[in-house]
């Protein structure tokens, strides 16, 4: 019998019988067409898959002249391939790879056997909210003397509660206990036992305020030994307030705290200097500037005592509505929080009195509340994920420059190509001072505004800080925020003297993790901040208390979970801790607009 003889060839199209095709066989034969192209076609994906590494089975067995199978499995597998020995049935493990490596055989990975997958698995048991009752014991009346079920063991004198989340010693149906335990705390009564990141053990009060540091031997803390919780500092930036005229401003009392749990015991008033307004609040302290004139005392004290105070005198500036028209040229320099409808909302809030905002950069910020990779905004230089070292060029592992010449390309690039290329840099030359230079780089605002022919801004808003927070340590982040903002500041006013510079730094929602890490990494960039401010003396500069002005108990993405039925209640978590969303997203630039105005009309 004949044969078709297939060859490794691959063929597009298969040829297709027709009404008319006539019958005929034997090589070339319009009968055989068919066959012979998928005859073909299969010897070539044959010698394809073959052809692959992968396809041989490199797996070898022990024997009398070969105990563990690696003598024929280094004779079959080319050199820095892996080979696998079968150890045989009902043993442990299954498999044991070896690489060729020179002629010897080195294990790299075990696999396991069925068996034992299936003995774990067994071990294994889901957990349900169905409780199984073994035992219960009552009395004639049927009051419950004693019960023994799958989640509780219970007498008329202990019981001890379990599930996935907590387990729970002593106490009653009222949620009371001796000992209760989860994955973050252990309680003893009124004693609670913490993990922290931070080093070292500490006693602290119910605010959060440190009554014993216990790494630091010592005698017991005496009663005028216990720490006050303003001792931390109180953070109001350039201690000025700004609204428009008749316009309020809300300060959230903890976030100008370094603890600020603490805030909740925490008085704060403001009185004017020259009128008879006043103030006083408890977590939120109520303001309107133009009842104050142009000067008032903040002062905040414990509850602990009436002579425990911190006070400042705070310049209150009342901007007026623009009687012609009035436009403001701005720069704005930040994070994802600014790119996330920072240009849009000022703009609003601005209009809304008269202002048109012309915002200057080259990367289009996001005008939607919930897609930050929109580019319908405002031209700026927010970029996602940067913190002050990726625009001084301090860092170099998120950022590259744009090479003389190829500035037509960048703007031409989409957002997420852009994204990480930073317009504000150029390659040092010989007559730069060492001192502005960062990895062989410069900061160079002039060349910037020349390179992309950008108009000259009449204010300059600069917003970063929060990712230095997730990417410094605690024992640098104090010194790498000082050294950028004085580089990113200097090289401000070297290419635009007159322009005026707004600093600021978005606050963090309010909940354990954000909470510490306020006090070990947002306080030490508000002080860097205040630091460097010292040193330049520029007058045309303030830092706008943004932190301050927002309450960060509310305004972030949100999550449920033990959604009670019948109240609709359930317990609330943040799904994005860190990027203020609604209202606390439309506060922040609320609060800043007045002081973008008071900055271009120099009322700062």
């Amino acid at each position: 019998m004949s044969t078709l003889n297939d060859e490794n060839i691959w063929v597009e199209e298969i040829y297709q019988l027709e009404e008319d095709t006539p019958v005929l066989g034997g090589p070339g034969g319009p009968d055989n067409r068919q066959a012979q192209q998928l005859a073909n076609r299969t010897r070539y994906l044959k010698n394809l898959i073959t052809g692959l590494p992968d396809f041989r089975e490199f797996t070898f067995y022990k024997s009398v002249n070969d105990p563990d199978g690696t003598i024929a499995g280094l004779a079959a597998t080319p050199e820095g391939q892996l080979f696998r020995v079968a150890l045989g049935a009902g043993t442990e493990p299954a498999f044991i790879y070896y690489r060729n490596d020179s002629g010897v055989a080195i294990a790299v990975a075990y696999l396991a056997s069925q068996r034992s997958v299936d003995l774990i698995h067994s071990l294994i048991r889901g957990y349900s909210n169905e409780e199984t009752i073994y035992e219960k014991l009552t009395d004639e009346e049927g009051g419950l003397l004693r019960q023994y079920s799958d989640k509780e063991i219970f007498d008329l004198h202990h019981r001890i509660r379990s599930n996935p989340s907590e387990t729970v010693l002593g106490g009653d149906e009222e949620g009371g206990a001796l000992i209760r335990a989860n994955g973050e705390t252990v309680d003893i009564g009124p004693l609670r036992l913490r993990y922290s990141t931070l080093p070292g053990l500490r006693v602290i009060d119910d605010e959060g305020g440190i009554l014993r540091d216990l790494s630091d031997p010592g005698d017991a803390p005496g009663p005028s030994e216990v720490r006050s919780v303003l001792d931390g500092g109180v953070y109001f930036g350039s201690r000025t307030l700004a609204a428009f005229s008749g316009e309020k401003q809300v300060i959230h009392i903890p976030s100008v705290l370094s603890e600020r749990l603490a805030g909740r015991d925490v008085l704060a008033t403001i009185s004017s200097s020259t009128t008879p307004a006043q103030a006083s609040g408890r977590n939120t302290l109520e303001v309107i500037p133009s009842d104050y004139g142009s000067a008032a005392v903040l002062n905040f004290r414990t509850d602990a005592s009436v002579s425990d105070r911190r006070g400042a005198s705070v310049k209150m500036v009342s901007v007026p509505d623009a009687s012609v028209a009035t436009t403001i040229k701005i720069l704005m320099i930040g994070d994802s929080i600014g790119n996330r409808q920072g240009p849009q909302l000022i703009s609003q809030f601005l209009s809304t009195h008269g202002y048109t905002a012309q915002f200057i950069g080259t990367l289009n910020t996001s005008a939607s509340a919930s897609t930050a990779n929109d580019a319908t905004g405002a031209m700026a230089e927010c970029r996602e994920g940067w913190e002050s070292g990726d625009f001084t060029g301090a860092i170099t592992d998120r950022i590259s420059i744009i090479r003389p010449g190829d500035e037509a390309m960048y703007m031409a690039q989409d957002k997420t190509t852009k994204w990480p290329q930073n317009p504000f840099l150029r390659v040092s030359i010989e007559s730069d001072s060492t001192d502005i230079i960062r990895n062989g780089w410069v900061m160079d605002f002039a060349f910037y505004q020349e390179r992309f022919s950008l108009e000259t801004p009449d204010v300059v808003i600069y917003g970063a800080g929060t990712n230095d927070v997730r990417d410094r340590t605690v024992e640098t982040i104090y010194s790498d925020v000082l050294n950028n903002e004085l580089l990113l500041m200097r090289q401000l006013r070297a290419a635009w003297p007159s322009a005026r510079v707004i600093r600021m730094l978005p606050g963090t929602s309010m909940d354990a993790e954000r909470n510490e890490l306020w006090s070990t990494k947002y306080v030490p960039v508000l002080r860097a901040m205040n630091a460097a401010a010292r040193v330049l003396t520029d007058g045309r500069q303030s830092i706008v208390p943004t932190w301050a002005l927002v309450n960060h108990d509310n305004g972030y993405s949100t999550s449920y979970s033990n959604i009670d039925a019948e109240t609709g209640f359930g317990v609330l978590n943040w799904g994005d801790n860190v990027h203020p969303i609604g209202a606390s997203r439309h506060l922040l630039y609320k609060s800043l607009a007045p002081y973008v105005a008071a900055s271009y009309l120099n009322l700062l």
